[in-house]
C-alpha cells in the first residue's frame, strides 16, 4: 500500500501527489476531499471520486482505499454513507454495447472507503499518524507521500443483473424558421431510491423533494409555454432522465450521443428539487436579543434526517411559495435563452471549457 496524499494531479496549479511515487501494481490509500489552498471549482473537481480513481488508475493502481476526512464526515455521517450504499449507490453502470459496461475504472479493481477507526487501523504503527495526515484537510500544508508497512488482501463478491430504465423526451418546437433548428434543454430526473432499508418503520424512499419537486417545475414550465405564456424561438427540449441517483446514468446515456445533435444544444438548465424548508438554529447570539439563522446547520440537519430517507415525503416542511417562484424564474431564464441572439458562450479560461478542449481529465 502506498499513502499518496490526496491522491491528486492538478498540472495547470503545479501539484501532484504522486510526485516521485512508484504505485505500478500498488494499492493506493488517500484522503478524501482535495488541497484547501485550490480554488472552489477545482478543488470541487478533484474531491471527486470517481476522478481519482482513474487518476490512480493511469499512474498504474490496482486498488485504491479512500480515507473519509473530518470535513467529509461532518457533510455526511458514516451511518448515511453506508445506508446509501446499500440501497446501491454507484452500483449501476449502463452498457456501451451488450456486454461493456460504461464508466469502468480502468486497471482499478477495488474501493474501499474507510470511517475514522478504520482508518487509524490503517495507519496503526506507520510513521505518520492519522492526526497528522488530517492537518492537511484543515489547511495546514500538503499532506506526506510514503509507502505503508502493511499489505492488504481484499476479498468480495459482485452480483450482476440486468435493469432497464428509459428517459422522457418531449419536443415544444421553437417559433424562429432559423433558430428552431437549435435546442434548450430542461431536465429533472424522475427516479428517486424506491424501496430500502427501515427508518422508523418507513422503507418506502419517495423522493418528494429529491426529485419529484423538480419534475412538477418541469411539468409547469412546459404548461406555462403552452397556456398562452411566451413563444420560445428555440426549441425546447424537456428531458425526464432516469438512473440519477445511481450514478447521473442516463443523463450520460442521453449525450452518447443525444436526441438531437450535439451542436445544435445550446443550454441545459437542470431543476433538482425546489421548495425545500430550512429552519434556523439558535446560536450563542441569541443570548443578546440577536436572532441569527444557520443555514449551512439546517442543511446539514437536512441532510442527516431527511435527504435520502422516508422521511422526503409530502409531510415534510415545503414552502411552495418559493417553489412557485422557482418555477417562474427557470420559465423566465428558458424563455431569455430562447430568444437570444447569440447562443451562451463558456467564460473566457473557464476551467470546465479548458477541460472539455483536452483529453486531460483530472489532470488539467
Amino acid at each position: 500500500i502506498v499513502f499518496a496524499g490526496f491522491g491528486v494531479s492538478a498540472g495547470a496549479l503545479g501539484y501532484d501527489d504522486y510526485a516521485g511515487l512508484d504505485v505500478k501494481d500498488k494499492v493506493v490509500a488517500f484522503l478524501s476531499e482535495a488541497p484547501t489552498s485550490f480554488p472552489a471549482t477545482l478543488r470541487a473537481c478533484h474531491s471527486d471520486h470517481r476522478a481519482k480513481r482513474l487518476n490512480a488508475a493511469a499512474h498504474g493502481a490496482l486498488g485504491v482505499i479512500e480515507l473519509r476526512t473530518p470535513g467529509d464526515e461532518t457533510r455526511f455521517s458514516w451511518p448515511f454513507l453506508k445506508r446509501e450504499l446499500a440501497i446501491g449507490w454507484n452500483s449501476v453502470r449502463w452498457l456501451e454495447s451488450d456486454v461493456r459496461p460504461h464508466g469502468l475504472d480502468g486497471r482499478i479493481s477495488f474501493w474501499a472507503v474507510l470511517n475514522r477507526s478504520g482508518s487509524e487501523a490503517l495507519m496503526d504503527g506507520e510513521n505518520h499518524p492519522l492526526d497528522e495526515l488530517f492537518r492537511a484537510p484543515a489547511g495546514q500544508g500538503k499532506p506526506p507521500a510514503f509507502p505503508l508497512k502493511k499489505n492488504v488482501r481484499v476479498r468480495f463478491r459482485s452480483r450482476h443483473f440486468p435493469l432497464e430504465c428509459a428517459n422522457v423526451v418531449a419536443l415544444l418546437e421553437g417559433t424562429d424558421p432559423v433558430l428552431k433548428n437549435e435546442y434548450i434543454v430542461l431536465s429533472s430526473h424522475v427516479d428517486h431510491l424506491g424501496i430500502g432499508g427501515e427508518i422508523g418503520g418507513d422503507a418506502i424512499y419517495n423522493g418528494a423533494w429529491d426529485s419529484a419537486a423538480g419534475c412538477g417545475i418541469l411539468v409547469e414550465v412546459a404548461r406555462g409555454f403552452q397556456a398562452g405564456g411566451p413563444k420560445p424561438k428555440r426549441s425546447l427540449l424537456f428531458l425526464a432522465v432516469m438512473g440519477e441517483e445511481t450514478g447521473v446514468l442516463r443523463s450520460e446515456y442521453f449525450v452518447q450521443p443525444p436526441t438531437v445533435p450535439a451542436e445544435r444544444i445550446v443550454a441545459d438548465i437542470n431543476v433538482d428539487g425546489g421548495g425545500a424548508a430550512l429552519f434556523p438554529t439558535w446560536t450563542p447570539a441569541s443570548r443578546g436579543g440577536i436572532p441569527p439563522f444557520d443555514g449551512l446547520a439546517a442543511v446539514r440537519r437536512r441532510n442527516t434526517n431527511v435527504y435520502h430517507s422516508p422521511k422526503d415525503d409530502t409531510n415534510q416542511a415545503f414552502d411552495y411559495d418559493s417553489g412557485a417562484r422557482m418555477g417562474q424564474f427557470v420559465l423566465r431564464l428558458v424563455h431569455a435563452l430562447s430568444v437570444a441572439s447569440e447562443r451562451p458562450k463558456w467564460n473566457s479560461g473557464d476551467f470546465f471549457e479548458r477541460r472539455l478542449k483536452t483529453t486531460a481529465g483530472p489532470a488539467e
